[in-house]
């Protein structure tokens, strides 16, 4: 946060310990010292702001691909995956392992990552799509249909079907395409009613 701003939590935990003091004065006897009181309970507030959370940073020198990360996925095994401009990162909670070009990647930088309900990785570059099975990859860009090598998004709707986030318009991979030697994409634009052809985010 910047110089002046105000944590919510903090504004909220503290109007918290007002009405709590509030609450406590009401039932203690005149004899005793409200003052006192009042400030025991904000020096113990002050106490629990004082205290740091245990974070720990990563970056290149501990094995990540690169320090700007543009997506952070966990995958259904508790990996975790690090969108990065030098490739994809994934961390087993020790030690980081890198997949780039030369690997197979399309192009190192990717801005997003799904995984498929059958356990495959796609990475949105900005160079086309990588598919991971998990030991070879298979690249996507507009040779194969693509509307704009250029994504930002990626998405897997109920039904299975795969939505792509480009710069230039939404693509769909239909599931019953994934396996099909013709990878066919519906592409759609402000053509179709798209309010704008740059999709950068999409939501379930």
């Amino acid at each position: 946060m910047g110089e002046g701003a105000v944590d919510v939590r903090d504004h909220n935990l503290f109007l918290m310990t007002i009405r709590f003091c509030k609450q406590i004065m009401q039932y203690l006897p005149f004899c005793v010292n409200k003052r006192i009181v009042i400030l025991i309970l904000m020096l113990f507030y002050h106490n629990i702001f004082a205290q740091k959370l245990p974070f720990r940073n990563y970056g290149i020198k501990d094995g990540l691909a690169q320090s700007t990360v543009y997506d952070i996925f966990q995958d259904s095994k508790g990996y975790l995956w690090f969108a990065t401009q030098s490739g994809v990162s994934k961390f087993d909670g020790k030690t980081f392992v890198n997949f780039t070009t030369y690997e197979g990647l399309t192009d190192n930088f990717v801005r997003s990552i799904l995984e498929d309900q059958y356990g495959n990785f796609w990475f949105g570059t900005s160079n086309g799509i990588s598919k991971f099975d998990g030991k070879i990859f298979q690249n996507f860009t507009s040779e194969q249909g693509l509307i704009n090598n250029d994504i930002w998004a990626v998405l897997e709707d109920q039904r299975g079907n795969l939505w792509f986030g480009t710069m230039g318009g939404l693509s769909k991979l239909a599931i019953t395409e994934r396996e099909g030697s013709g990878r066919i994409f519906e592409n759609y634009t402000t053509q179709h009613g798209l309010n704008d052809n740059a999709v950068r985010s999409e939501e379930r």
